[in-house]
């Protein structure tokens, strides 16, 4: 595109360069004013084609950018995507993990319970008579 432009840019001056000799070199010849007008001719026409391929780049530029801007917002789509379902496949195995935990304490705080009422049970002076009883 930059080619295109400078060509595009070389070729306007080159017409107006030539624009202004034919402008200077009114009182010349007829041969070499002819030969000036063909040369300003040959200029504008010039500028013309580049101004066309300038154009012509500025749109398949367009095109491109219009399709690249499609392809990044398709992109973007599928990363929001999979970012969502990564975080919601971590939210559940944390969500299973602390359940099991919870489970494994609700456990945990089953057998201590357990314990404790065993431990309601216990009379200490009478396990030690017991005790003292069975060993004499």
């Amino acid at each position: 595109s930059s080619g295109i432009n400078a060509e595009y840019e070389r070729a306007c001056t080159e017409a107006e360069k030539s624009s202004e000799m034919l402008k200077q070199n009114m009182g010349q010849p007829q041969k070499r004013l002819d030969q000036l007008k063909q040369k300003m001719k040959q200029s504008r026409q010039a500028a013309e084609v580049a101004d066309k391929e300038y154009m012509e780049s500025v749109k398949t530029l367009e095109r491109y950018r219009q399709c690249w801007e499609k392809d990044h917002e398709i992109y973007c789509k599928r990363m929001q995507d999979l970012e969502l379902d990564r975080l919601t496949k971590m939210r559940n195995s944390v969500w299973t993990y602390t359940n099991i935990c919870s489970q494994a304490l609700v456990n945990t705080d089953c057998r201590m319970e357990e314990v404790r009422r065993i431990l309601e049970m216990c009379d200490s002076s009478h396990d030690l008579n017991v005790y003292v009883k069975d060993r004499r």
